[in-house]
């Protein structure tokens, strides 16, 4: 027998262009589990035993509702931007990149230097990473590249919020947007399903993402001046 477990959070945004857009965040699990039974012989009669095996499918996910007079590259970008958010709660809790950050931090490394080496070394994830970025990573860890889920997890806020800047404030609502979707999945475990989210761990990705997310636009806006001169 299966079951199937929901949650929704309704959001509402308003676009540049005034339109407000209403956004429903679904998370489920699905659940699958099964009786087995058998009759042995005893003194007294019969004595039935009854297994039930649980199994969670840890089949997480977040599905998307979109309300709102959009045009087709308007619904286009927010189903981009949705798809986007849905990936990084599930890499909060998968990859965990805030103990990530913690560790460099420690080794000497501040946000945004963090947010450069990984923005850098995504770009370049195919070939040889630059010199530059490779020996100034090597200088303080010791290592040749960043955590691949802390640069995973960096690049996919970048590439987030440059979606998101169909809103008016696009960093507060690509922020928005990612606390009600960590909120979702995480009420989700793979003991089954929880009510709430723990409120630390809300805590604990609001404050990585507002840190990552406001290196990122320092970081952009530094790549643009560079260009421009």
């Amino acid at each position: 027998m299966q079951a199937r477990q929901q949650q929704s959070l309704s959001l509402s945004l308003t676009t540049r262009d005034g339109d407000v857009v209403e956004l429903e965040i679904f998370a489920a699990q699905s659940f699958s589990y099964q009786s087995d039974s058998a009759q042995l012989e005893a003194a007294g009669g019969q004595i039935e035993l009854q297994q039930l095996q649980l199994e969670s499918r840890s089949r997480q996910a977040l599905d998307f509702r979109i309300q709102g007079e959009l045009d087709a590259q308007e619904l286009e970008d927010i189903e981009r931007l949705m798809e986007q958010v849905g990936q990084l709660a599930g890499q909060f809790f998968d990859q965990q990149p805030q103990q990530s950050l913690e560790q460099l931090k420690e080794l000497g490394l501040d946000t945004g230097e963090v947010v450069s080496l990984s923005l850098e070394m995504s770009r370049t994830e195919q070939y040889q990473y630059r010199h530059r970025a490779a020996q100034s990573y090597q200088q303080v860890a010791g290592v040749g590249s960043i955590d691949q889920g802390l640069q995973s997890y960096v690049a996919g806020l970048a590439n987030a919020l440059e979606l998101a800047d169909l809103f008016e404030d696009s960093m507060d609502s690509l922020l928005q947007l990612m606390q009600q979707a960590v909120r979702q999945l995480g009420a989700f475990t793979s003991e089954g399903l929880n009510e709430t989210l723990a409120e630390a761990q809300q805590q604990q990705a609001a404050e990585l993402n507002q840190e990552l997310l406001e290196a990122v636009a320092a970081q952009v806006e530094s790549d643009k001046n560079e260009d421009v001169d």
